[in-house]
């Protein structure tokens, strides 16, 4: 029963993007507006067209600060396994050969 309800939450998002999508697209040819940014100036103002950059930096920080972190967990590990295939093959020891 909890997964038809998930199911049915989905498609009733998936429906409210289309046509918010659909809204976009219909105000930008209105305005005739090349970007996101100009279409929320001519439709919505100033102020919100200040928030919505702000909004959109943040999105881009909080985007990249995600990228370097899971980067930076990748690297560990594939440092560790780098360590670990050195000496076990400077060590004679081949058993434990690229294990971690």
């Amino acid at each position: 029963m909890d997964t038809m309800v998930f199911i049915m939450c989905l498609q009733v998002l998936a429906v409210f993007i289309f046509i918010s999508m659909i809204v976009l697209v219909y105000c930008a040819q209105v305005h005739i507006s090349a970007s996101y940014q100009d279409v929320v100036l001519a439709c919505c103002g100033r102020a919100t067209y200040k928030f919505c950059s702000l909004v959109v930096a943040l999105y881009s920080f909080g985007t990249c600060v995600t990228f370097l972190i899971i980067i930076g967990d990748q690297w560990d590990k594939c440092k560790s396994f780098r360590s670990t295939e050195c000496h076990c093959f400077l060590s004679g020891n081949t058993d434990d050969f690229g294990t971690m």
